[in-house]
């Protein structure tokens, strides 16, 4: 099947497919590979995305997909695959349970991000009460509504966030929490 790796395409525009509409289980499975519509997105495509991703699978880009949900590193789960299909529903994004490259746009994740360097975004210590661009990237990044300012509602993400990566929940972001929570 052709995807926008196959393409070539690495600009800031570029060409996906998404899966067409979703099928009773019964028929999903034997259509899967029929049903393939191109879609255009903006954003490249992650340096850590090589692959469509499905259930069962292991990699070090499933642990990025993990990380960036919040999970420990591990296998491609129903669980993580819940998290992502809410995800493209939020963005308008149809598919059936993978990660495709549309979807790891939206995750994102740069090669710095990727290689343990602080993110574009990240530019002071943030928590609660803080306002600026910085929130706002956050928020984003949280898939939290837009705003600029660190109120309950991103507190309590980040403070999950936390929680799911192993780290203390303190509710503010450090240099460290910023590289785990990657780019946009």
């Amino acid at each position: 099947m052709a995807n926008a790796l196959d393409l070539g395409f690495f600009s800031a525009f570029s060409i996906g497919f998404i899966r067409g509409p979703a099928l009773p289980p019964a028929s999903a499975h034997a259509c899967k590979e029929a049903m393939v519509f191109p879609v255009f997105f903006t954003g490249s495509v992650p340096s850590w995305y090589h692959r469509e991703i499905g259930l069962g699978d292991y990699g070090a880009d499933v642990n990025i997909v993990r990380r960036k949900l919040g999970f420990p590193p591990g296998q491609y789960t129903r669980e993580v695959s819940r998290l992502i299909t809410g995800l493209c529903s939020r963005h308008g994004i149809a598919v059936l349970e993978e990660v495709t490259p549309e979807v790891a746009v939206l995750l994102g994740e740069t090669e710095a991000a990727s290689a343990g360097l602080t993110p574009e975004w990240y530019v002071r210590e943030i928590g609660p009460g803080d306002t600026g661009h910085d929130v706002s990237s956050l928020r984003q990044i949280l898939g939290l509504p837009a705003g600029d300012v660190f109120d309950r509602a991103c507190d309590n993400a980040v403070r999950r966030f936390q929680s799911g990566c192993g780290v203390n929940p303190t509710g503010r972001v450090d240099d460290d929490l910023a590289r785990l929570l990657g780019d946009l």
